[in-house]
Order: structure tokens, then C-alpha cells, then sequence
């Protein structure tokens, strides 16, 4: 049997995970079990890591395949196509309205409907996501043809942590330095969780501790949430602000996520933006594996997190539950750029 590796590790993480539990994977299993190439595999796998619902499990084929040269990154209400730099509006796919390909791709994302635009750019890239060997993509100014003589490898042009710029690997809301006075405001930008922040956020901020934050977590695909507890409890001793923004997006994921909400908690702070890639209750945790046959990951999760209730579950790790505290539900001030943010900051 093709993949047999890929197969058994498919199978033990979703027997692990508890977002499973209860589902019967009986018919995308079997699928799986058919598929003979190495991108129906994929695409049979990602269905049924899919079917548990929850956006960090799943299984991320970047690695694994070659997509026509192109970034696709949703942005609004569609999608923007990054070709040599330049972003552009994304109209159709073969002549098949952009909504209606994601639409069509839903099946195989995992997560809510927003992590869904998130990771659903890459498939539109993908020929066996897309069931062509040709493409044109019909843009706001023209259209764009590729055939498969055009392929390249994924991962440079979609990387596993979606941060949603037109280059993969440049924050596009980066300032001059992480915290930034932007008279008569602060600006902290936490671009990322998964590596320890710079020394001193939160005490630079308290150079003036009377003027107002706005926090940027744009684009930040998460980490450890626990990075950010030194910096509230640093501005809850010493901050005097009278207001706080935390500017978020559909790319804002897991521990992002939790940090959004920590900063509405314990200092007050308000969410602009769109809706994030999760809510406050979700599978998480567990741990990401290679699958060696196709060069593919699974992502497979192992503990529950409930920021809206602020309830630990028997999964909840002690140094997770510790910090639990009721959030919910989520309520984010519609902002796509961060000035009625800032613009309600400074007011």
C-alpha cells in the first residue's frame, strides 16, 4: 500500500486527538486508504484531519507539493494574487468565482470559516486542489495563465504559519523598533509568540505612563501566550492610561489569540479589527509530525482551551489553567487597518 507511513501516523493522531473523539472517519479514512499519487493522499488526509472542525489540527501539505508561482492571500472580503511583489485583486480561477472555489474547498480546512480563508489560499495554487493541470486567473486588470511546466516548490511562497503579507517572510506591520511613540499614543507590536520577545516592552512604555497603546497582534500566528504575561503585569502596575487597543486579524491565531484576549481582561483593552482565526474554545496543544513518505506534516492536538468560560478541562495543562479566565464572548470593533484603532486611542 502507498504511504503506508503516512497512513499509520494520519491514523494515530486522529485516534489521539480529542477533537475527534466521537466522529465516524470511516469514509474519508477509506478514502485516504484509496488514493495511489502522492497529492490525492494529501488532499484525502487533509479531509480527515478536516472533519474534526478545530483549526490546529490538521494536515498542512506545504512541504509536500509544487503550485503554480503564485501567492494567493485572502484580504477583506476575497482574495489578493502576489505576483513579482504586486498584489491584485483575485476575481476567478478557471473562470470560477474566487468564492465559489473556496466554497468548494472548504471540505478540506480545517478550522472556522475565517482560519478557512487563511490557509485557503494555497490550494487555489495547488493543480490537484484545483483538478487542473492549467490555470488562468482572472484579475482586476487582466488575467494570468500557468501550466504545469510553471510548477515550484510551496513552501517558499506559503509558509506552515500563515502571516498573510505579500512576502511570506516580512511583517508587513512592522515599525521603526516594537515599541514605537506615535504621538500621542504607544505602539507594541508582538509580531510573534513562538520566539521570546525583546527585552523591555513594557517598561519602555512606561516612560509615559499616562499615554494610551494601541497593541498590534496582526499577522501573529501564535506560540506561547505565557510570553505576554511579564508585559501585562508590568503594565498593571505601572500603566495609567485611560484606554488600549489590540488590533487583530484572521491571521491572529492560538496563543495570539489568548493574548488578545488577556490584554482585554486584565487591562481593559479593546479589539479592532476582523474576526480572528479561532474563538475562545479549541483544541490545542499535542504536537506537529513529519510524514516521511510525501515530506508532509500533521498537526494533531491533545488539550482543550476555554477563554470564554474560563473553565479547565481534565486535557488543560496546570500551567495553562493556572491563567484561565472568562472572556468571552468575543467582541472586536470592525477596523481592516488599524486606524479607527489608533483613531480611538488618541480620542
Amino acid at each position: 500500500m502507498a504511504f503506508e507511513t503516512d497512513r499509520a501516523i494520519v491514523r494515530q493522531a486522529v485516534t489521539g486527538d480529542p477533537a475527534f473523539a466521537g466522529l465516524d472517519l470511516s469514509a474519508p479514512l477509506a478514502d485516504m486508504d484509496a488514493s495511489q499519487t502522492r497529492d490525492a493522499f494529501l488532499l484525502a488526509a487533509m479531509r480527515v484531519l478536516a472533519c474534526g472542525g478545530n483549526g490546529h489540527s490538521r494536515v498542512i501539505p506545504n512541504a509536500a507539493i509544487r503550485v503554480w508561482p503564485v501567492r494567493i492571500v485572502a484580504r477583506g472580503a476575497g482574495f489578493v494574487l502576489i505576483d513579482n511583489g504586486v498584489a491584485r485583486a483575485l476575481h476567478a480561477v478557471n473562470g470560477e468565482p474566487v468564492a465559489a472555489v473556496l466554497d468548494r474547498l472548504r471540505p478540506w480546512l480545517a478550522g472556522t470559516a475565517a482560519r478557512q480563508t487563511v490557509i485557503g489560499g494555497l490550494p487555489m495554487a495547488w493543480p490537484a486542489a484545483i483538478g487542473t493541470r492549467d490555470v488562468t486567473y482572472t484579475l482586476g486588470d487582466g488575467t494570468l495563465a500557468y501550466g504545469p511546466d510553471a510548477l515550484v516548490p510551496a513552501a517558499p511562497l506559503y509558509p506552515r504559519g500563515e502571516i498573510g503579507g505579500a512576502d511570506p517572510d516580512t511583517d508587513q506591520w512592522a515599525r521603526a523598533a516594537p515599541v514605537h511613540w506615535d504621538a500621542p499614543v504607544w505602539h507594541i507590536r508582538i509580531a510573534r509568540l513562538d520566539v521570546d520577545l525583546p527585552d523591555g516592552l513594557a517598561d519602555a512604555v512606561l516612560d509615559r505612563p499616562d499615554a494610551n497603546i494601541v497593541i498590534d497582534l496582526r499577522g501573529n500566528a501564535g506560540g506561547s501566550f505565557l510570553r505576554v504575561l511579564p508585559i501585562i503585569a508590568t503594565l498593571r502596575a505601572g500603566w495609567r492610561g485611560r484606554r488600549m487597543a489590540v488590533c487583530v486579524d484572521r491571521f491572529t491565531f492560538s496563543a495570539a489569540i489568548v493574548s488578545a484576549v488577556l490584554f482585554q481582561h486584565h487591562l481593559g483593552a479593546r479589539l479592532f479589527g476582523e474576526a480572528m482565526g479561532d474563538g475562545l474554545q479549541f483544541w490545542a496543544e499535542g504536537d506537529t509530525i513529519d510524514l516521511p513518505d510525501t515530506g508532509a506534516h500533521v498537526r494533531w492536538s491533545s488539550a482543550w482551551h476555554d477563554w470564554e468560560t474560563g473553565l479547565a478541562h481534565p486535557t488543560t495543562p496546570p500551567e495553562i489553567a493556572a491563567h484561565l479566565v472568562a472572556t468571552g464572548p468575543l467582541q472586536i470593533s470592525p477596523c481592516p487597518y488599524g486606524s479607527a484603532a489608533r483613531a480611538w486611542v488618541a480620542g
